[in-house]
């Protein structure tokens, strides 16, 4: 019995001795609520001398002054930027030529190609002043003096009042050269033309600008033919027949007796 006694003894103990800890640590916490209050109480005092925690500062606006800012603006000394020099046509011919290269040759066109191209004119240009300045006939050199007879007739710009149309006529029908003989009878008729006044023959001039001088009439829907016939047969490669060449043949002979 008196064992029992002395263990709930001791259990009593233990108990209270375990609530006196608790209630010690309680009233620690509050302590330290009751010191963080005073301490943010403090902190919120007015009265200290070291600390303010709005700023009290007086602040003057002060506006910009507009025409100071206008006066910088306008002064050139202040201006650092840089003026772009304008592109010239010569520069604009050259990026448009560059352009073409890097199409046609992709990463391949560089510098070195812009120079040989420019090499290439230069190098032709010698050989054309050289051939003018020495007479020599370039036609026979890369044709021979037959070929070159009939190339001769090439040239857009040629006189033709130094012509003798009806030999050159009768060289070229006898060779059955059908396609320059078609050639012959439109210059031949050109000729006709200016020499009668129905039109003002100048080299470089093309057939459809004398077609526009001449005046309607049969004179003119004669020689329009005669253009027809000389575009399709000259500049279109076109062989012709002897029949089809006898028909041009006749319509040239017909309409040069109406050229008055």
């Amino acid at each position: 019995m008196r064992t029992i006694r002395f263990i709930l003894l001791h259990l009593l103990l233990v108990l209270s001795l375990a609530a006196g800890a608790q209630d010690a640590d309680s009233t620690e916490a509050a302590d330290e609520v009751v010191d963080f209050d005073l301490e943010e109480r403090e902190y919120n005092n007015d009265d200290k001398p070291y600390f303010n925690r709005f700023d009290t500062t007086v602040v003057t606006e002060r506006p910009f002054d507009a025409q100071q800012i206008e006066q910088m603006r306008e002064d050139p000394e202040l201006t650092y930027g840089e003026t772009r020099a304008a592109i010239s046509l010569w520069d604009r011919f050259w990026i448009w030529f560059g352009q073409i290269l890097s199409d046609l040759f992709g990463s391949a066109a560089t510098v070195n190609w812009l120079r040989l191209f420019i090499y290439a004119l230069l190098l032709v240009g010698l050989i054309y002043v050289i051939i003018r300045l020495l007479k020599i006939d370039a036609l026979k050199i890369f044709y021979g003096a037959t070929e070159a007879k009939k190339i001769r007739h090439l040239v857009i710009d040629e006189n033709i009042h130094e012509m003798d149309f009806e030999k050159l006529l009768a060289d070229a029908i006898q060779s059955k050269e059908h396609r320059l003989a078609v050639r012959l009878f439109f210059l031949y008729g050109l000729k006709m033309l200016s020499d009668k006044q129905h039109v003002t023959w100048e080299p470089g001039k093309t057939n459809h600008d004398y077609l526009v001088e001449l005046k309607a009439g049969e004179v003119k829907s004669g020689f329009s033919r005669l253009n027809y016939y000389f575009e399709y047969t000259w500049y279109g490669h076109f062989d012709l027949p002897p029949e089809a060449f006898s028909r041009i043949s006749d319509l040239f002979n017909q309409w040069r007796g109406k050229v008055q």
